[in-house]
């Protein structure tokens, strides 16, 4: 998926939906795909995770939520430390 796609669902999503935006080894470059995410999540649009699929190989997945949901999930890791926080904290 690139930037520009993700950007299309993003456009498009509903609440609760799910797309797996990159599968593969572990993620750790900052290409414009891991840029967008990034900035999605961090404005409270998506919730990002992944699942290891085996043992080289995750998905990374981002799920469109509500403004409320992120309030919430906000409110509830508030007290966590930061290492533990997701990233839409």
């Amino acid at each position: 998926m690139t930037a520009d796609d993700f950007k299309n669902w993003m456009a498009q999503a509903k609440v609760g939906e799910t797309v797996v935006y990159y599968r593969g080894p572990y993620l750790v470059s900052e290409d414009d795909i891991r840029l967008a995410t990034s900035k999605a999540a961090d404005h409270g649009l998506v919730f990002l995770s992944q699942l290891r699929v085996d043992e080289r190989e995750y998905a990374y997945r981002a799920t469109r939520i509500s403004r409320r949901t992120h309030e919430v999930l906000d409110n509830l890791f508030a007290n966590l430390p930061l290492f533990l926080r997701p990233r839409t904290v």
